[in-house]
């Protein structure tokens, strides 16, 4: 038995998808956070649940929701699982009555009912259900409440108890009607007939719709929109026993502000890296550091009681233990940074975001909605370049996965703290902060210069819901937090481990696979001829050199190859300027994004475009780099 979640963007889906499947999809409070379709199995039961990505009505217009509306037209499921907003009825509606006219299984989930209830608004069930024909159950996903009421429902309607109908009313429901009588199909089928007129070549249909359209006064998709608005309207009047409004206007006149929008946007993402680099990340970052030194000699004179020999001990110790221990001291930042960016998503403010930045947007060539996927690849540019799908233009999503790469990512947090805080220990925060905006600042650049000399069609209007602010959520959260930090500990110890040993055996061999001196190492070799090509930027270190080649693989295998190079003494034993450190941090945040981060910016724009953003970013990095090292100097 399969049951489908389908609903408006921002309704709620992904948090009733966790309580029904124990799952830790992302959750967030605004729109386009479900991209592809996730399954689970309901806890305690064998039902598989399938999470579609948001749709406004089936006739599909963004990528994701020709994907949710394909599926529900021709995929395998049992019952629809319809989550409606409960604090915003009237829209959501306008989705139910075309899923109940697909006549099948069909359950109403009035989501967010703490929040409804809040605001003073309450629901006739029993008459909802005679309306739609389908069963209604009032839901909090967020508290946990409604679920195993709705899970009962839907095995019920699975069974046959009820089955919705939706018959509308007025000419476009006398014309459906014949249609349905003429082609001998379902409701759903003759609305679309109605509305599209694909394919056929039936003048008895057409006549049908002419003749519709001469008593509505209205174009033939016009007069079935404001049919179902006229529907949705006397349901509401008959349904919905008393409703209050509560706004939060004030938040917004300042929050969203024209003129003050933006400073307050930049002082809250300061204020987030001052106390996640500043005062978390140094106090945690030092005390696991330390933490890693005693381990490191603690398993370094139990190996050599046992008496193993001394090259492995020292990959044991220089090449695992330090090389990790040397990203896990970054775990408490990145930790801290996850929370604060989950905490802006679930409390609403996340979408205003978007929506003050749009008209600077704009002037660059974008949409404001392009800040939610940017933002979103401060914790990881996959994701992030996955998301684009949610906008509703080519030429959007293709400059926005230009774009995203040059947000900092989590990956790159690790390469900020180790250096900001070996060569600028007192002005860590700061140093860091600036590096977030002078990433966005030249990708936004860059992308202007893109968008003027690329045909990539022309801009679209922007359209974003802004969600109710809500208080956030300490499971949904945490939840947040878990999924994107195990994310980061698996790659810490998968591929950062797996590179570090490498590196570790590269580093302590030649080319005739004999142990040498790290100076005549074949990675010492590899990163010579390398190192004269930093030399402008102020840092030709073969050790720097070879540490940002690994770095494409992934970006926290360039902490841990320092960290090998160094006999765990990482980005502290290189003879650096500040002008030179500085210049070292420029270069990795804009160089080429990491493996991972590339395949998935082939699948969203193709290859080609792909290969071009990886070469453009490294020569935009050398750029940037040369000329910060020249300034700083003077």
């Amino acid at each position: 038995m399969t049951f489908i979640l389908v609903g408006n963007q921002n309704c709620g889906k992904t948090t009733l998808f966790n309580k029904l499947t124990g799952g830790n999809a992302h959750v967030g409070n605004f729109p386009g956070v479900t991209v592809d379709m996730r399954a689970g199995y309901v806890r305690g039961g064998g039902e598989c649940v399938i999470d579609l990505p948001g749709l406004y009505s089936m006739s599909p217009y963004t990528a994701e929701e020709r994907i949710a509306a394909n599926y529900i037209e021709n995929g395998e499921w049992d019952c629809i699982i319809n989550v409606a907003d409960a604090t915003n009825i009237e829209r959501n509606l306008y989705l139910t009555l075309q899923l109940a006219a697909l006549g099948k299984p069909m359950i109403l989930a009035l989501n967010m009912m703490d929040e409804a209830q809040k605001q003073g608004t309450v629901f006739d069930c029993d008459g909802l259900r005679q309306a739609l024909g389908a069963e209604t159950v009032e839901v909090s996903a967020a508290k946990g409440r409604g679920i195993n009421e709705l899970v009962t429902a839907a095995r019920r309607a699975v069974r046959g108890q009820p089955r919705p109908t939706s018959r509308l009313e007025g000419a476009v429901g006398r014309a459906t009607a014949r249609i349905e009588a003429l082609r001998g199909c379902g409701t759903y089928d003759a609305e679309k007939i109605f509305s599209d007129y694909i394919g056929l070549s039936d003048k008895a249909t057409e006549q049908i719709i002419l003749d519709c359209e001469r008593e509505t006064g209205l174009e033939r998709a016009a007069a079935l929109a404001r049919a179902r608005y006229e529907r949705i309207e006397k349901i509401c009047q008959s349904c919905i026993l008393r409703r209050t409004k509560k706004r939060s206007g004030g938040a917004d006149r300042l929050l969203t502000h024209r003129l003050l929008g933006i400073p307050v946007f930049f002082a809250i993402i300061l204020g987030i890296f001052y106390l996640t680099f500043s005062v978390v990340g140094s106090l945690a970052g030092k005390l696991i550091s330390d933490c890693g030194g005693r381990l490191t000699a603690a398993v370094g004179e139990l190996l050599y009681s046992y008496g193993a020999h001394g090259y492995t001990v020292r990959l044991v110790t220089e090449g695992v233990i330090s090389a990790v221990f040397s990203v896990i001291g970054f775990l408490p930042t990145v930790l801290t940074l996850f929370f604060f960016m989950s905490l802006l998503e679930d409390s609403g403010y996340m979408a205003r975001a978007a929506f003050v930045l749009d008209r600077p947007m704009r002037r660059l060539g974008l949409s404001g909605r392009a800040v939610v996927q940017i933002i979103m690849g401060f914790g990881c540019s996959v994701p992030a370049i996955m998301a684009t799908r949610t906008l509703k233009s080519r030429r959007d999503r293709a400059l926005t996965v230009m774009l995203i790469p040059y947000a900092s990512c989590s990956a790159k947090t690790v390469i900020y703290g180790a250096i900001a805080n070996a060569f600028f220990p007192k002005h860590a925060g700061l140093v860091t902060g600036s590096l977030y905006f002078l990433g966005i600042a030249v990708g936004l650049a860059v992308t202007k210069l893109i968008s003027k000399t690329s045909c990539f069609g022309r801009e679209q209007p922007f359209l974003l819901e802004l969600p109710p602010y809500r208080f956030p959520s300490a499971l949904c959260i945490t939840r947040n937090m878990i999924s994107r930090t195990l994310d980061f500990i698996k790659r810490a110890f998968s591929v950062i481990l797996i590179c570090s040993i490498i590196i570790w055996i590269l580093v302590s061999m030649d080319f005739s696979l004999k142990l040498c001196a790290p100076d005549k190492s074949i990675l010492a070799s590899i990163g010579r001829p390398a190192a004269a090509i930093f030399r402008p930027l102020g840092f030709d270190d073969w050790r720097i050199a070879a540490a940002l080649l690994t770095g494409l693989g992934a970006k926290e295998n360039v902490v841990g190859t320092l960290s090998v190079l160094t006999a765990g003494a990482g980005a502290a034993a290189l003879n650096l300027s500040p002008a030179a450190a500085y210049s070292l941090l420029i270069f990795a945040l804009l160089y080429t994004p990491c493996a991972a981060a590339m395949c998935a910016a082939a699948r969203e724009v193709g290859r080609s475009r792909a290969a071009i953003m990886a070469v453009m970013q490294t020569a935009v990095a050398y750029a940037v780099s040369c000329v910060a090292y020249t300034l700083c100097n003077l």
